[in-house]
């Protein structure tokens, strides 16, 4: 999520869920795994294999 409107719109609507389950957000660039409030951004392909959690 490089573009920053993008990246706050789509962070909204999991922020909207108040409950204790790990919460992702999956992309398909190649960034670091960024973790925004207990969101975790990764790479869907990572997560796929389970090298990013």
């Amino acid at each position: 999520m490089r573009e920053e409107s993008t990246l706050r719109r789509k962070l909204a609507s999991l922020q909207a869920v108040k409950d204790q389950y790990p919460k992702y957000l999956l992309t398909l660039d190649d960034d670091p795994v960024a973790d925004y409030g207990g969101i975790k951004c990764i790479n869907a392909l990572r997560w796929l294999l389970g090298e990013a959690l």
